[in-house]
């Protein structure tokens, strides 16, 4: 149970669902079967007063067609859980490359014509849809991705515009198929993807954490949060499982029917490599957590999009070298 019931009837989980990716997604359709998502991918029961207020936090940088199918299978979800829930996407770039500032919604596309209209373009400059691609890939995360320092930064944002007790981490290719899996937090850290169709359903091993989490503020400020200092794929989950334990929590899970979910098929991001220093790190991170996470985080806000069904933060991290 996920709210203090009242007398009017609330929706309830459905159980198994079918999820697939063939379908091309159009979010105005989406805002259209969502009629309640307030004004940044926000929305709270009308029939119920929720038990949690929960802050949705996605990672991101280039990845709009998989954020359309997040929205579009999420929010239904969600609602049906009966969260006071708010979405926010943390967009990684890197300004010390780029001359322009720009963003746009993936539901705006990459138009040549809009896109003019929101920058001061130098005169005579005139943009064809091949140099919009150019500069979006040169604006979104010209340098390496850092996933776990989003993760913080989104924390730290969300809690600006509201008092969320609950923080669920979820990258934008996962997709829970089943709605019993509820997206809020509990007495220990939760990790919520515990079976994915790309591991077979099944845990590749038992003290992975990555994918989907949930963690109460109490929980994450006792660990300071994440490690901002893992560039590159690979590494920030286990060094979060050390902290925990460190700690003394533990993880709990769904089971493994429960926590299925499916990943949207891609390749390696540019820009996103494995980490060679992950095991390096991994092994020293009782010295480090107390000096690295929340504590030690800085970045720029550049811009902050209130779209229909979700915050869009983009934000300047740095570099590995800054």
């Amino acid at each position: 149970m996920s709210c203090v019931v009242s007398l009017l009837p609330i929706p309830t989980p459905v159980g198994p669902l079918h999820i697939e990716f063939s379908q091309t997604v159009n979010l105005k359709n989406v805002e259209a079967e969502n009629p309640e998502i307030r004004e940044g991918g926000r929305y709270t029961p009308q029939d119920c007063r929720a038990l949690q207020k929960v802050a949705i936090i996605i990672p991101f940088r280039n990845r709009d067609e998989h954020l359309k199918y997040w929205l579009y299978y999420l929010h239904p979800i969600l609602q049906r859980q009966q969260l006071d829930y708010g979405v926010y996407v943390i967009n990684q770039i890197f300004e010390g490359k780029v001359g322009q500032d720009f963003e746009l919604g993936p539901e705006e596309g990459w138009d040549p014509g809009v896109l003019t209209s929101r920058l001061p373009l130098p005169q005579g400059l005139m943009l064809t849809p091949q140099k919009v691609r150019l500069c979006k890939e040169k604006q979104d995360g010209e340098e390496t991705f850092n996933r776990a320092k989003l993760l913080n930064i989104g924390f730290t944002e969300a809690l600006k515009e509201y008092d969320y007790d609950c923080f669920v981490f979820s990258d934008v290719d996962l997709i829970p198929m089943d709605d019993r899996n509820t997206y809020k937090c509990y007495s220990q850290p939760r990790h919520l993807s515990v079976s994915m169709d790309k591991f077979g359903f099944r845990l590749p091993y038992n003290q992975y954490f990555g994918g989907v989490s949930a963690l109460n503020k109490e929980q994450f400020q006792k660990i300071n949060g994440f490690p901002n200092n893992y560039w590159g794929w690979g590494g920030e989950d286990d060094d979060i499982y050390n902290r925990l334990l460190f700690k003394g929590m533990r993880i709990s899970r769904p089971d493994a029917t429960i926590g299925k979910c499916r990943m949207i098929r891609h390749s390696r991001d540019h820009k996103n490599e494995p980490n060679p220093q992950r095991f390096n790190k991994i092994a020293h991170t009782r010295e480090t957590m107390n000096s690295d996470g929340l504590n030690s985080l800085s970045y720029k806000v550049v811009k902050t999009d209130k779209f229909p069904l979700y915050t869009k933060i983009t934000v300047d991290i740095g570099s590995p070298k800054s």
